[in-house]
């Protein structure tokens, strides 16, 4: 029980995500505000530093909330998807987005240092748990 409480945690911040996806928010407006400073959840530290992101990459990132949001998101798809067709999809689907379409006119964003460090930290957590070769990462 007191497992699941803790997760009741991370998932209001996905909600909030959620939330300003289905009311057409922008997503990506004020990345580089610092506008979290509650500590990350433990099972998320974990999870970073699986993926080999330190600390202050870390702490900086999780200080913007649509950032945790986002990676909160990634990490409970993993705890929560049992299915091996949806874990597939979504993985299909991550991979496409983030390695073809967001990458298409990556000249628009080469002086962008911002988007340059947000895209290397969510580049080190999708080549960690969403691989393409799903039998040899372990989507759980």
């Amino acid at each position: 029980m007191k497992n699941e409480i803790k997760n009741v945690f991370i998932l209001r911040e996905i909600v909030k995500l959620r939330n300003a996806v289905a009311h057409n928010s922008c997503v990506l407006c004020d990345l580089d505000k610092k506008d979290n400073n509650f500590p990350p959840d433990f099972k998320i530290v974990h999870y970073l530093n699986g993926c080999e992101i330190g600390k202050e990459t870390r702490d900086n990132k999780l200080s913007n909330s649509r950032i945790r949001q986002i990676t909160y998101t990634l990490y409970m798809f993993n705890k929560i998807v049992t299915s091996t067709g949806v874990k597939i999809n979504i993985t299909n689907d991550i991979n496409d987005l983030f390695y073809k379409r967001i990458i298409l006119h990556k000249e628009y964003y080469i002086n962008n240092e911002l988007l340059k460090s947000m895209y290397a930290y969510f580049d080190k957590i999708i080549k960690k748990h969403y691989s393409m070769n799903i039998e040899e990462n372990s989507l759980t």
